[in-house]
C-alpha cells in the first residue's frame, strides 16, 4: 500500500506540475506491482483547495470527482482521520518520529521518501479508530 499525499495528487493532475512525468511513471510502476493508493479525507480537502487555485473550477472538479469515484469503487483508499487518530497521531509525532523518515508517500520533495507529515503520523492501516 502507498500513501500519497496532496503535492503527489497535485503532480498527477497539473500536466504543466514540474513532477508530472516523473510522478506519472512512478504511478505506472505502481500499478505494475499491484500496489494500491491509500490518503486521507484531510489530503483531500487539501487537495481540493489547491486544485481550484491552481487549475480552476472545472479542471478541480473533473479530476477531484475522478478520485472521489476511483476511492468509491475500492480502486483507492481514503481513511478518514478521526479525533482519536488525530490525538494518536500527535502523541506519535511529538514522542517518536522527531528527525526519523520513513518510505512510505510519494511526494513532491521525494518519489520514495519524505518526512511525514502531521497529518500521516497516524499509520494508514491501522483500522482500530475507525
Amino acid at each position: 500500500m502507498v500513501f500519497v499525499d496532496t503535492w503527489a495528487w497535485i503532480a498527477l493532475a497539473v500536466r504543466d506540475d514540474q513532477h508530472h512525468e516523473a510522478v506519472k511513471r512512478q504511478q505506472a510502476e505502481f500499478v505494475a506491482a499491484g500496489q494500491r493508493y491509500v490518503t486521507t479525507d484531510y489530503v483531500v480537502a487539501e487537495l481540493i483547495t489547491q486544485l481550484y487555485r491552481l487549475t480552476g473550477a472545472s479542471k478541480a472538479e473533473t479530476f477531484v470527482g475522478a478520485l472521489l469515484a476511483a476511492i468509491e469503487a475500492g480502486t483507492y483508499r481514503i481513511e478518514r482521520v478521526s479525533s482519536q487518530r488525530f490525538t494518536a497521531a500527535w502523541e506519535l509525532r511529538r514522542n517518536t518520529l522527531t528527525s526519523q523518515r520513513f518510505p512510505l508517500l510519494i511526494s513532491h520533495r521525494s518519489l520514495r521518501c519524505a518526512t511525514w507529515a502531521f497529518r500521516t503520523c497516524s499509520p494508514a492501516t491501522d483500522t482500530s479508530n475507525r
